[in-house]
């Protein structure tokens, strides 16, 4: 998960408060989509955000949780590719005491939480990443040179270690990767997807070195064209999405346009880091039916599935019962099983996700007060603030998307209306929450909204525009632009994310090669 309590080297608040040094790591930096647009300055909001956040917690299994009504067209694995995706992207850090007053700069569990000014956000809140998708948090790049090599295969180092577990004799790249058991697992996919593709170079590179560095650029190119070919589509507005892609991301480009001196790093939205990314935890489930032992054993039986909180560490599952996960289940358009599917974009967590753990004390439990907090502590611009900037920017284009707001009553709604009222949301939204808002009344919670939807493909579909080492600069021939029928793995062209996991062995040639998803794979019409 985004906020995490692990110990990742750096990559978040220690439990003492203070970030290790930066040494060799390339980092970005963080700022505003929208610098100068309103955020709500009222003070005395941590309890109004806890009011709103318990609001937002399900009931637990069986007595109103994971309803079949709660069940979206999308598969589990989705969830997981977007917590992958924020850690690729995003590791806040702070070096030493930054604010002079002891306490990290995201210590969000405060009744005395106050917004910090903006200027102090972006001055003293790096980013450990180069903000480019390159996979950095599972080949460890912030770790630094020596804790990198370390992940790879000590007998071939053009291969890199298999962790497949949170508590496994293996590092990970990133301490964030090990908070989930299914997270864990897929870095473990993506490593044995490596390993196939370094193992497709064996007679091409004759030097270790050289053959680890090309299968990682392959790699990063065939993720990062699935996270836009297959990952946007199955979550994101179609129209909107659309847009984005033929008109090349004007926000973002225009956001990187006043950070020309970063380098070869590139700047991340706090909109995006911090409310964004923060999304795909609502497709979390409260239990998932992962293996014959642990979920359906046959086509029409049924038990149950293992709980979240097994899955997330907070349980006292036996150690040496290891829970394996038959991937197919999480990676097949869920249709036929409806209790193989993500959960809806809407205003409700799963039951766990309201009880996390917090050792530090640096955190609230509840997820979603967390979210709440940091973009109030951040001065988040309102969805309000955020709607009018976007609008006054399209206005300067011949053509944008339809962006309607949605109205006071709508925002005012459901399960969460009354304290939204209560408290003042109504006018002054947090962006997070709008954004799930958004989904849950316009679209059933199928996908994300307009502005949800624009937020995340600008951010990613700009970033890939800016950064010249990815697959959308690969040189192109005759038949286009790159695509990963380029460079097949095993004679097999990876175009979907069923077909990474069967490159990497991890699942059988049943699911057809040509998506993952429903929809199929998007052509940027």
């Amino acid at each position: 998960m985004f906020f995490s309590d692990a110990d990742d080297r750096g990559h978040l608040p220690t439990r003492s408060g203070v970030i290790g040094s930066f040494g060799d790591i390339t980092m970005s930096c963080f700022d505003y989509f929208f610098s100068d647009v309103a955020m709500d300055q009222r003070l005395g909001l941590f309890s109004a955000f806890g009011d709103l956040a318990n609001t937002m917690i399900d009931p637990p299994i069986g007595m109103g949780g994971d309803e079949p009504a709660q069940n979206n067209d999308i598969a589990p694995l989705y969830s997981y590719i977007g917590q992958l995706l924020s850690h690729d992207l995003v590791a806040p850090r702070t070096d030493g005491d930054p604010l002079g007053d002891g306490h990290p700069a995201l210590s969000l569990n405060t009744p005395d939480l106050i917004p910090l000014e903006r200027d102090t956000v972006t001055a003293v809140i790096k980013n450990g990443r180069s903000g480019g998708l390159h996979l950095e948090s599972i080949y460890g790049d912030a770790l630094g040179t020596a804790q990198a090599r370390a992940l790879r295969d000590p007998d071939d180092p053009a291969l890199m270690r298999l962790s497949t577990s949170r508590d496994g004799p293996n590092p990970l790249g990133d301490a964030r990767n090990a908070s989930s058991l299914l997270l864990s697992n897929l870095v473990s996919v993506l490593l044995a997807f490596h390993n196939a593709v370094a193992s497709d170079l064996r007679d091409t590179y004759g030097d270790a070195d050289e053959r680890h560095a090309e299968a990682r650029r392959r790699v990063c190119w065939t993720w990062q064209w699935l996270i836009i070919n297959d990952y946007l589509p199955a979550i994101c507005d179609p129209i909107t999405l659309s847009w984005v892609y033929s008109a090349r991301a004007p926000l973002y480009r225009a956001f990187y346009a006043r950070h020309s001196g970063l380098g070869d790093v590139f700047p991340i939205p706090i909109e995006f880091a911090f409310a964004v990314t923060g999304l795909p935890h609502t497709m979390l489930r409260a239990a998932y039916d992962l293996n014959s032992e642990f979920g359906r054993p046959q086509v029409t039986d049924a038990r149950d599935g293992v709980p979240l909180e097994d899955l997330l560490g907070l349980s006292d599952l036996a150690e040496d019962a290891p829970i394996a996960i038959d991937w197919a289940r999480l990676i097949a358009p869920p249709a036929a099983y409806p209790d193989r599917a993500a959960r809806r974009f809407d205003t409700g967590l799963a039951h766990t996700l309201g009880w996390l753990s917090a050792a530090d004390g640096n955190l609230p439990t509840n997820l979603a007060a967390r979210m709440l907090n940091a973009g109030y502590r951040l001065s988040m611009p309102t969805a309000q603030g955020a709607l009018a900037a976007l609008a006054q920017h399209d206005s300067l284009h011949e053509t944008h998307p339809p962006l309607v707001p949605l109205s006071a009553g709508e925002i005012g709604s459901g399960e969460t209306g009354y304290i939204v009222r209560r408290h003042g949301f109504v006018d002054r939204t947090p962006l997070w929450f709008y954004l799930l808002k958004e989904a849950e009344i316009r679209h059933g919670g199928e996908h994300l909204g307009a502005l949800g939807s624009r937020l995340l493909a600008e951010t990613l579909i700009g970033l890939l525009i800016s950064d010249p080492d990815s697959f959308w600069h690969a040189p192109s021939d005759r038949a286009g632009a790159w695509t990963p029928e380029r460079m097949p793995v095993g004679q097999t062209a990876v175009i979907s994310f069923a077909g990474l996991f069967q490159a990497a062995g991890v699942i059988s040639n049943d699911l057809p090669p040509g998506g993952s998803i429903s929809s199929g794979v998007f052509t940027g019409v």
